[in-house]
């Protein structure tokens, strides 16, 4: 359907360049572009809208770095981030119980813990 109103319309843009009736050419291609510029404003306005809420879960140094990324890639971007700092977190809560059964049995921490302490110490504070 949309593509015979597509052939029906290069059809009679092409009658009328032929005619060179540019007139009603333009007043066609007018009429088209005022109704699509609400679309397009409202588009520009939820983009704008969903960039920011994006970019607001981002640290300010980080905003600076990432705020040239297209829309999608900084959403994965952040979904990245987010899985991440979630492993973070789990693995401080793992620790602190790692460390609580520590100090109850006096034993000392196994090299993994030590590890994942160090790994924390690195990354955690990003």
């Amino acid at each position: 359907m949309n593509e015979l109103k597509e052939n029906l319309k290069l059809q009679e843009t092409k009658q009328l360049e032929e005619k060179e009736e540019f007139k009603s050419l333009y007043e066609g291609l007018k009429i088209e572009n005022e109704k699509l510029k609400p679309i397009v404003e409202n588009f520009e306005i939820q983009e704008k809208q969903r960039r920011e809420h994006l970019l607001s879960q981002l640290s300010d140094d980080d905003q600076d770095i990432y705020q040239d990324l297209t829309t999608i890639k900084l959403e994965k971007h952040i979904e990245r981030l987010g899985k991440s700092k979630v492993q973070i977190s789990d693995a401080k809560k793992l620790l602190l119980v790692a460390s609580s059964l520590q100090i109850r049995s006096g034993q000392t921490y196994p090299i993994r813990i030590v590890k994942l302490q160090r790994r924390i110490q690195l990354f955690g504070n990003r």
